[in-house]
């Protein structure tokens, strides 16, 4: 029987996270989402998709109800949104798992999740799982084979018949097009014929075809030198066009926490509210994050919550971390009292949310949180299990250093009668400190420098050393003084508390010393 992998939420840690779950905490946010979209869906293409989404899976107050789900998806698809597109294709189906079993013949099933998945992933590939399926059943089924070289002959036809009612619509056929030849391309030939395509769309002003001569073409190199320059350009022009993965992959791109940068930030928010036509977890998690820690905007934690709120039950784009960013974040914000009262119940809900969905470092708050006696739950055997799955085998993480460090306190300390233990705790103090030693030369941030530091003064794992201790509290103070974030300015205070009394304890031995 093979060991599971460390860091991986196999079931039992799942279960080992559910103590720790709020139904209530989750189902409100689940309402306010329907609340805030019920306001705005009359022409609202996403609020529309998001209270499809809500009805699909029966979440908050929202009972489970498929044909409400197919009224608000149909609508959403009909204005274009790419994501409501998917997941209508995702109500039919042969299978019994299907809301609208049997329904359509199997050959007619196909032809609907054909269209409407070219026309969900020619917008971007990142918004749903649109373009995986279709060229994976491409790959597996001659029958989808078939009825995506149909797909692309009629939309070929519309071309040649002008079947079209503006240039806008040319300009959307032609990117599907193309979209279509490149995914099929196999040698520069083909890629050649797709660029052409795209650029054609382009000129018709296709924000669509922007991207992807950006993110499928230039970034991937698909027939083209690398250039970086042209790549650029035309993600700035999709974004202007009102493409809102571009404006959303701006934003990323432009966002700085280094102080000097506020400019640069602000037209990063900029690109951000832009990308809020399409209001995903990343994207409220962005605009939520500028708030908290107030760089190109004024700082304003109440606001800061109240998209982490939205974000954390929103739908994201695919491989996105706002849902779990979001939890991380307002669990920060319940533990340290930032714009509310601290409540460590409330913050331990959302540490293990964002723990389920991926985010290693929750790992390690919440364990914290039970190693210092803040919850109801008083079992260090569960904060130790907790801490080991955040140590992985990725010891690049923070997480995992971080891991290994407080595991070397739990074992160290003697108060901690049924798990006591020097020469276990002194291991994992020599474990972190080689992971943060090693880092140090790429990753700069405050509180690897503060760790490194407390390590050396206490003489965890390894010799007392002063003058080493006061060298890296000093260099975590300086990095948190060129930063906004949170995280690292809450190091650096502490770095220069430990500073000050570094140097009497410093100054006292030096003392005697000459005496």
């Amino acid at each position: 029987m093979s060991n599971p992998q460390p860091g991986k939420l196999e079931d039992n840690h799942l279960q080992l996270l559910q103590p720790f779950f709020s139904t209530r905490l989750e189902n409100e946010l689940y309402n306010k989402l329907m609340n805030y979209c019920t306001k705005q869906q009359d022409s609202d293409s996403h609020s529309l998709f998001e209270l499809g989404r809500l009805h699909q899976e029966g979440l908050g107050k929202c009972e489970k109800n498929v044909r409400k789900a197919k009224q608000l998806l149909e609508k959403s698809a009909e204005l274009d949104h790419p994501k409501a597109m998917y997941h209508l294709c995702q109500l039919y189906g042969s299978q019994p798992s299907a809301a609208y079993t049997n329904i359509v013949s199997e050959t007619e099933l196909i032809d609907i999740k054909v269209r409407w998945y070219i026309k969900s992933s020619a917008q971007a590939l990142v918004y749903s799982n649109s373009g995986i399926e279709l060229w994976n059943n491409h790959n597996a089924s001659s029958a989808w084979r078939k009825a995506i070289i149909e797909e692309r002959t009629c939309l070929l036809d519309k071309i040649s018949n002008r079947s079209y009612s503006d240039t806008g619509e040319l300009g959307k056929i032609l990117n599907q097009v193309s979209y279509i030849s490149l995914q099929l391309s196999k040698d520069d030939s083909g890629y050649k014929t797709a660029i052409d395509g795209f650029e054609s769309a382009s000129r018709l002003g296709s924000p669509d075809a922007s991207w992807n001569l950006a993110a499928l073409v230039y970034h991937n190199c698909l027939g083209v030198d690398k250039d970086e320059e042209k790549k650029l350009q035309f993600m700035i022009q999709a974004a202007d066009r009102g493409h809102v993965r571009a404006q959303f992959w701006l934003g990323e791109y432009l966002f700085s926490s280094s102080v000097g940068k506020e400019e640069q930030c602000k037209k990063a928010l900029n690109y951000f509210k832009q990308s809020l036509r399409y209001p995903f977890a990343s994207t409220l998690f962005w605009v939520g994050y500028a708030h908290l820690l107030g760089t190109g905007i004024r700082q304003d934690y109440a606001l800061a919550m109240q998209y982490f709120q939205l974000a954390v039950t929103s739908s994201d784009y695919l491989f996105g971390v706002g849902n779990s960013s979001a939890c991380s974040w307002l669990a920060f914000m319940y533990s340290k009292g930032l714009g509310i009262t601290s409540d460590f119940t409330t913050a331990s809900h959302y540490y293990a949310m964002a723990a389920k969905l991926g985010n290693k470092h929750s790992l390690n708050d919440l364990a914290k949180l039970i190693e210092k006696k803040k919850i109801n739950c008083r079992d260090l055997d569960v904060a130790v299990k907790l801490y080991n799955m955040a140590a992985g085998e990725n010891k690049e993480d923070a997480s995992s250093y971080y891991a290994r460090y407080r595991l070397g306190k739990l074992y160290s300390n003697k108060s901690n009668r049924q798990i006591y233990n020097q020469a276990k705790g002194s291991e994992y103090y020599s474990q972190a400190l080689y992971l943060l030693e090693s880092s140090i030369s790429h990753d700069t941030r405050s509180y690897r420098y503060y760790h490194l530091a407390i390590i050396y003064e206490k003489g965890y794992g390894t010799s007392v050393n002063y003058q080493r201790a006061t060298k890296y509290y000093s260099l975590a103070r300086d990095a948190a003084a060129k930063v906004y974030d949170i995280l690292d300015k809450y190091y650096g205070k502490k770095a220069e508390k430990r500073l000050k009394i570094n140097f009497m304890r410093m100054e006292k031995e030096s003392k005697h010393t000459t005496v």
